[in-house]
């Protein structure tokens, strides 16, 4: 039985030199190959920030604060998102794309409430375009998607209120006064709802809950899952286009 000798292996290694020569020549003659193929890409970026207002939401969990600020990324960078809202905006301004293009040319950093979007592509032109164009998507597209979160809560706590208003009187509820404090936005009435029961007037109480849920229903899908506890603010436009 032979006996294995480190110093016969390093012999029988180095009597092969010129194999281990050639196998790093072309080793490195396909790496730069494969370079000069592979076509040069092009970047840029731009920052925004989201944070849980915790005035609102009081301590909670570094886990549920993940997932609120994950919701996010569905807003406009989810596939679906691409397919139904950013690439048919894109398309009519003229931009030649596809959701698979965009998914490819997208990448998303998040560094606890920093939010870095990288785009790159082998045309520079392409990749200015696209990021200038969500950057100006993407802050009127958050921004209103937050307001109808906030209108959700707020007709939640409406639909709270009368809940309590009823339970209180035993169903013999006879009148609501609403007092809408603040102004009004496009995205619906956002202000605080002051419910207030006295027994003057016949009001319907299933009717006035109907209609409370019906809008806390719209509101809520036009929120696109963001929690209205959010705060969202943008740093910085897309930078100057770099190779990669």
């Amino acid at each position: 039985m032979n006996e294995f000798s480190p110093r016969d292996s390093i012999e029988n290694l180095l009597r092969r030199w010129w194999i281990i020569a050639l196998a790093m020549l072309l080793g490195g003659a396909g790496g730069e190959m494969f370079h000069q193929v592979q076509p040069e890409l092009y970047e840029t970026s731009f920052e925004f920030v989201t944070q849980v207002d915790f005035s609102q939401t009081g301590h909670i969990p570094e886990r549920d604060q993940d997932d609120m600020m994950a919701g996010v990324s569905g807003v406009v960078f989810s596939i679906r998102a691409m397919k139904n809202t950013v690439v048919p905006e894109m398309q009519a301004a003229g931009l030649d794309v596809n959701p698979e293009m965009l998914r490819d040319m997208i990448d998303i950093e998040r560094e606890y409430r920093i939010w870095t979007v990288y785009f790159r592509h082998e045309d520079p032109g392409m990749v200015e375009q696209v990021a200038w164009f969500y950057w100006e998507l993407i802050q009127p597209r958050l921004l209103e998607a937050h307001q109808h979160a906030i209108a959700a809560r707020t007709w939640q706590d409406y639909i709270n209120d009368l809940t309590i208003c009823d339970e209180l009187h035993e169903g013999e509820l006879n009148k609501l006064i609403i007092q809408a404090l603040g102004p009004e936005t496009p995205a619906g009435p956002l202000a605080d709802l002051v419910v207030e029961c006295n027994f003057e007037a016949d009001v319907d109480i299933p009717a006035e809950m109907a209609m409370a849920t019906e809008k806390l229903t719209e509101e809520m899908s036009a929120s696109l899952g963001l929690s209205p506890s959010l705060v969202i603010d943008f740093l910085s436009p897309p930078d100057e286009v770099v190779p990669s």
